[in-house]
């Protein structure tokens, strides 16, 4: 088998654009019901495909191994990696090394996470997604889960300060589900979900997008079950070989995320953070050093 550094979902979707078009259609289906179809024998997937079961034997070498069985091996090791809880992996991993608590492993580390979650973005996809962002006309909704939504948080209040019109959701209540009548085709929702993944995050999401809501995910390689309903998703590498995923690279994408729309709104994004700075200013919020 060649090497595969991506997960099996993240390779999937990568792959579509080289895909043959019966290729794509196994792709396709495959992802729709991720991990769910791919679990399934040789012959019940290429019926749900309406492929052969050649081209689905096919479609696993093109995507870089060397029999269906492989895949399905693959597959399974994904499925557990995707599931496994704090306490799962704590059982799986090996004792701490004798270094394991130097300042300098700890910072490659965390450079390696942010690094490869730069280098796996599509500047496209990033500039589709600014251009979003900076767009007056649009509502930007906030929601995280348990571990993420002080980063869906994080990232709200640094828009607030660029542009109106951004809504934070604290947790998926009542008052949430309210504000689906207000997620139609004029908002975009911006949703974290990091595994274990959250079912309440994934109903909130297919529910936004069948109101027409532009969804725009941030997830880990092996992908939230929401990325289904997404037209754009961004992965953060996160694995930190200790039971706890780590979000350095989350907070890193989002500054990221935030420079792009200093960088192409200029002097709109100066006059608002003036004018708010006056304002909290006049009302003792903050002090402002006057030039």
């Amino acid at each position: 088998m060649k090497k595969i550094t991506q997960t099996l979902l993240d390779r999937m979707r990568s792959s579509l654009q080289t895909l043959s078009p019966a290729e794509k259609r196994v792709a396709m289906t495959l992802i729709a019901d991720f991990p769910i179809t791919g679990l399934k024998t040789l012959v019940e997937i290429a019926s749900a495909a309406g492929v052969s079961a050649a081209t689905v034997s096919r479609f696993t070498e093109t995507i870089g191994f060397s029999s269906f069985p492989e895949f399905q091996r693959a597959l399974h090791g994904d499925v557990v990696a995707r599931f496994s809880s704090p306490g799962a992996l704590f059982e799986r991993l090996p004792g701490p090394a004798p270094d394991a608590g130097d300042p300098a492993n700890s910072t490659r580390l965390f450079s390696r996470l942010i690094s490869q979650t730069m280098d796996s973005l599509n500047m496209d996809e990033v500039r589709s997604f600014v251009e979003k962002l900076a767009d007056p006309k649009r509502t930007i909704y906030f929601l995280g889960g348990r571990q993420s939504t002080s980063i869906a948080r994080y990232f709200q209040q640094l828009l607030h300060n660029v542009r109106s019109k951004t809504v934070f959701i604290e947790t998926v209540d009542t008052a949430a589900i309210d504000m689906l009548l207000e997620l139609d085709a004029r908002a975009t929702l911006v949703a974290f979900d990091f595994r274990r993944y959250q079912q309440d995050t994934a109903d909130f999401v297919q529910a936004a997008d069948a109101r027409k809501a532009q969804i725009v995910l941030i997830t880990d390689p092996y992908m939230s079950p929401a990325v289904k309903f997404a037209s754009q998703a961004f992965i953060c590498h996160t694995e930190t070989g200790f039971p706890f995923d780590g979000y350095t690279s989350a907070l890193a994408l989002v500054d990221f995320f935030m420079h792009q729309i200093f960088v192409t709104s200029g002097e709109k994004v100066h006059d608002r953070i003036s004018r708010l700075e006056s304002v909290r200013e006049e009302f003792g919020l903050e002090y402002v050093l006057k030039q």
